[in-house]
């Protein structure tokens, strides 16, 4: 901010003596990003007060109408403004215009490099106490909102703490076609509905801590491609897992393809989906995942309530040491998961240059103990051992976080960068929350634990062990240093929370043996496999015979009739048991319709049986069998009985 002052010697004609008058050029600086400078120095404030209302219109394209109505009130009979200057850095500053109580004010406009500065020349001079200048200066500044992807991206700066103005409104209208408020940091004081858009109300308390950042949509979708890499140095065959990024309450997961595919698909009681392989000896199996996923600012509870026990998650694990006495000190004067974070993000510093030196992971007492040396995993195993001690379930997840500023926002030290922040259970809403205080200290103060954003894609969870599954990133040889994670923003829009589940495509079968022993019931399995992108939940199962043949009726009971889930490239069997009003003596060959949530599926139910001559034939081999092998065997026990007598002779000579 630059200030020119200049004292002038006068003759006042409406008093006796000299009057010194200070003539101040104040420059307004509004940074991009963070400072919201107003045109007071502390010596300044001294000698006005200032009252200003500022108002943001957002336009379509991303740029921003803005309007400021500042009064200036002199508090001492000496001083008045000549000139005022607003600079803008980050962009252009165009059609300007302003004007005063008296008319239009006259401007000068330098646009030099990537800062704009507006120099307005007042029509009056203010001269006495409590005697106010008020103006109105409006332009506008192209690309002020940035889009990425989806999401609507806004920044307001914060107030200077040394030129605090006496009273500040800040307005910021937004078009409906942003989509709804998904991420504000603060979060404004009040909103207002119009037709075609919304206003956004801050008052000063908000923004004299932090700016404000504001983020607009309903999702945002990224493609993924990972490679994970599966050795096998041993002597036989090995089944190995690796962890696929699966659904949560935060994110849905559509895959092109895994290249191969695996056996099968399992999910344990953390939610992770593991995919299985089996490895030949002496190999090396390269796996290739393909695929979108949608990431949601807050959680979508599109998932089935899978039930689990909170106490599993109030254990102690490596690099959460709960029963550590300092870990049990810190956490006794915290209240709540919101202190805990709070606590976190005031207690460590995010030592930027740990990135590069890929130090290994310290755990919870270690970060508590050196705080200044910490990385994200620090940030997140010293709030969930807190929040442990605290009797509030938490675990850690690993994934990556999309950012085009490393620096505000960074990652941790892995080859393959990965980020991971934790996650409690909230009990009032029964549900796991996802925040991040590693970002919550490094983007400025943004709140990360009110909101959560549209940028952290989960790779494994960590609750019932802290370090596995092994996220991807992590399976790759030791002289592999190639990238094995690429991520980037996809340019499918917004659409539904489940947009892989329309194209789920579920193939059923029965499997039973081919031949069956005489008998009015038979049992085998339902087998359903999804051969679709995404994850299918909540399927109601039923199944009927197609055509009824006369006087003959069968049936086929489920042992159950809903499955919870059917993640992709997994096969699920269920077990069935069908039956026959009469006996079975001839070949069954028939189709049935297996429904899955209404989708019919054929299938074709076939067995032969034994009929009655073939079982008369069967019994009467089996008798002719059992006959000779007792034959033989006494005629082994009476040639044993010879030889053991004939040696009894002799013993008796």
């Amino acid at each position: 901010m630059t200030v020119i002052k200049k004292i002038l010697p006068e003759e006042n004609p409406n008093c006796q003596g000299v009057i010194y008058r200070f003539f101040l050029n104040f420059t307004f600086l509004v940074f991009f990003l963070f400072e919201f400078l107003f045109p007071f120095k502390v010596f300044a404030e001294e000698n006005f007060k200032t009252y200003q209302k500022t108002k943001y219109k957002l336009l379509p394209a991303g740029n921003a109408r803005v309007s400021q109505e500042i009064s200036l009130v002199n508090l001492k009979p000496d001083i008045y403004v000549s000139e005022y200057s607003i600079s803008y850095s980050g962009g252009q500053i165009i059609n300007v215009n302003a004007w005063d109580k008296i008319g239009e004010l006259k401007y000068s406009l330098d646009n030099q490099n990537s800062v704009s500065t507006v120099k307005l020349t007042f029509n009056e001079k203010v001269v006495g106490i409590n005697q106010t200048l008020s103006f109105i200066v409006n332009y506008e500044i192209p690309q002020f909102s940035e889009k990425e992807g989806n999401v609507w991206r806004i920044y307001l700066p914060k107030i200077d703490a040394s030129n605090i103005p006496e009273e500040y409104n800040l307005e910021v209208n937004v078009p409906t076609s942003f989509g709804p408020l998904a991420f504000s940091s603060p979060y404004p004081e009040k909103t207002e509905d119009l037709i075609y858009s919304k206003n956004y109300y801050f008052g000063k308390r908000e923004l004299l801590k932090n700016g404000a950042l504001m983020e607009f949509g309903v999702s945002q979708t990224y493609e993924f491609e990972l490679t994970y890499q599966l050795a096998n140095n041993d002597d036989f065959s090995v089944l190995k897992e690796i962890a696929l990024p699966p659904d949560t309450n935060y994110q849905s997961v559509s895959y092109l393809s895994v290249d191969p595919r695996p056996n099968n698909v399992r999910r344990d009681q953390d939610g992770n989906w593991l995919a299985e392989y089996q490895v030949p000896f002496h190999s090396v199996v390269n796996i290739v995942a393909k695929g979108q996923v949608k990431i949601f600012p807050y959680p979508i509870n599109i998932l089935p309530k899978f039930d689990f026990n909170t106490q599993d998650y109030l254990v102690e694990l490596p690099y959460w040491e709960i029963s550590n006495q300092k870990l049990k000190q810190a956490a006794s004067i915290l209240k709540s998961s919101r202190e805990v974070y709070q606590f976190v993000i005031d207690k460590l510093e995010y030592n930027f240059d740990g990135i590069q030196e890929n130090r290994k992971r310290k755990g919870a007492l270690s970060a508590l103990e050196t705080p200044q040396d910490s990385l994200c995993s620090e940030f997140t195993d010293l709030f969930v051992a807190l929040s442990r001690i605290k009797g509030i379930p938490a675990r850690e997840i690993e994934g990556y976080a999309f950012t085009d500023n490393p620096k505000l926002r960074p990652l941790s030290q892995v080859q393959d960068i990965l980020h991971s922040w934790p996650e409690y259970f909230d009990s009032e809403n029964n549900s796991w929350k996802m925040i991040d205080p590693t970002w919550g200290k490094t983007s400025g103060g943004f709140d990360y634990f009110q909101n959560f954003d549209m940028a952290h894609f989960a790779f494994a969870v960590h609750g019932l062990s802290s370090q596995y599954p092994y996220p991807a990133g992590s399976y790759h040889l030791p002289n592999n240093k190639n990238k094995n994670i690429f991520v980037k923003l996809s340019g499918e829009a917004s659409g539904d929370q489940t947009f892989g589940a329309k194209e789920s495509r579920i193939q059923a079968s029965l499997e039973i043996s081919p031949f069956q022993i005489l008998s009015k019931k038979t049992d085998g399995y339902l087998v359903l496999t999804n051969n679709g992108p995404a994850a299918a939940y909540n399927l109601n199962l039923a199944i009927n015979q197609k055509e009824k043949e006369e006087n003959f009726e069968l049936s086929i009971v489920l042992d159950k009739n809903n499955l919870t889930y059917l993640l992709p490239f997994a096969t699920e069997k269920i077990k069935f048991t069908a039956t026959n009003q009469r006996p079975f003596f001839k070949e069954i060959n028939n189709n049935f319709l297996v429904y899955v949530n209404n989708d019919p599926h054929e299938v074709n139910f076939r067995v032969k049986f034994l009929n009655e001559k073939t079982i008369l034939i069967i019994g009467l081999f089996l008798i002719i069998v059992s006959v000779i092998i007792v034959f033989f065997l006494l005629y082994l026990l009476r040639k044993l009985l010879r030889k053991r007598n004939k040696n009894d002779f002799y013993d008796n000579i």
